[in-house]
């Protein structure tokens, strides 16, 4: 069996995982096999240029080179939940949205459009609880 990447070596690497139910099975050889994710076969190209980690063993298997990553676009790396939306003053709806923009800009630069268009919708939706 030939390898699914490059379609020229004989696949040795076969990584079988589940998406929405399905069973998925990939074939690698060796050269292609390096460096990737053990849970679901994707590699730090796949995860850049998707914009999302294949799984959850990916933050495993890449941590070093999503590290610098995630802090850059969050701004740090531990995980501080999301702010509530009841009850806020409009001051701290003035201050999420500054956060929220400075965010879209940042997605906008790393053409991540549709993440960006989610952030807009954010921004949108304070902005008109506020008024």
């Amino acid at each position: 069996m030939l390898c699914d990447k490059c379609g020229k070596n004989e696949a040795t690497v076969r990584i079988y995982y589940e998406v929405n139910g399905i069973t998925i099975h990939r074939n690698f050889c060796d050269a292609c096999a390096g460096n990737r994710c053990d849970g679901c076969g994707s590699t730090y190209d796949d995860i850049v240029k998707s914009g999302k980690c294949g799984c959850s063993h990916c933050y495993e298997k890449f941590y070093e080179q999503l590290l610098p990553q995630i802090k850059k676009l969050q701004g740090s790396i531990e995980h501080r939940g999301k702010i509530p939306t009841v009850g806020l003053k409009v001051h701290q709806n003035d201050n999420s949205i500054s956060n929220l923009r400075d965010e879209l800009k940042l997605l906008i630069e790393q053409e991540n459009y549709e993440q960006a268009a989610i952030v807009r919708d954010k921004i949108k939706l304070l902005e008109a609880e506020t008024l």
